[in-house]
């Protein structure tokens, strides 16, 4: 038995044909790890980012109340609606690109 770095898997060799396969307890944590605890560095790295990307009236108050949500509940909403926001504008964003590299090809196949 090994640790798998990448993944944090337990991975287990196959027993030769014929002998019995070791009995293990196995547990599966939940899929859903969005209400873990965030260390405070990181924290404060995403409050900062929703506050600075999107700011209110009350930036450093929502700042603390942002970083304060993210280590006691794992979850913030104004960060959750930063991250939104942010790929909603990421969307739209890649949308025109692939859009405008679309027109490009037509241009480029009338030319030929």
């Amino acid at each position: 038995m090994y640790l798998n770095d990448e993944a944090d898997v337990e991975v287990f060799a196959v027993p030769p044909l014929g002998e019995d396969l070791p009995s293990q307890e196995v547990t599966i944590p939940p899929l859903d790890n969005s209400n873990e605890l965030i260390p405070e560095k990181l924290a404060s790295e995403q409050a900062v980012y929703a506050v600075g990307a999107y700011p209110t009236e009350n930036i450093l108050e929502d700042f603390v109340n942002a970083q304060r949500e993210l280590q006691e509940q794992g979850t913030s909403m104004l960060v959750d609606n930063a991250k939104a926001r942010w790929k909603t504008e990421q969307d739209e964003a890649n949308k025109y690109a692939i859009a405008s590299f679309y027109l490009i090809l037509l241009c480029l196949e009338k030319r030929s």
